[in-house]
């Protein structure tokens, strides 16, 4: 593979229809690292509040993936708030979404 020289014309209007059709490709690229640190901030918050306990099931998070869980569903008007979150399983997570869409939407 021949190596692309930026300051070639050619180049540069490839380069150029590649940003026009990917626009804020930049910028999602910045926010995704800031999520990231988020998380993490929010993660060690809540479990220095709840411990690594499970917020359907009560069993330990230790040594398992962990989901954030909304109490009440920010879709259906609920708070994107600290209180509002709780640590959950992946399975006791997922199948809670599934009971609200069931409940809500009717499927």
């Amino acid at each position: 593979m021949a190596y692309k020289n930026p300051k070639d014309p050619r180049q540069r209007e490839a380069n150029k229809r590649w940003r026009d059709s990917h626009p804020g490709w930049w910028k999602n690229k910045k926010r995704r690292n800031n999520t990231t640190y988020l998380r993490e901030i929010i993660l060690d918050f809540l479990i220095k509040r709840d411990g690594l306990i499970c917020g359907f099931c009560k069993g330990s998070l230790e040594n398992s993936k962990i989901h954030l869980d909304h109490i009440q569903p920010v879709a259906l008007g609920g708070p994107n708030t600290m209180e509002n979150i709780r640590l959950a399983h992946p399975a006791c997570n997922l199948k809670d979404s599934h009971a609200i869409r069931k409940q809500t939407l009717g499927y």
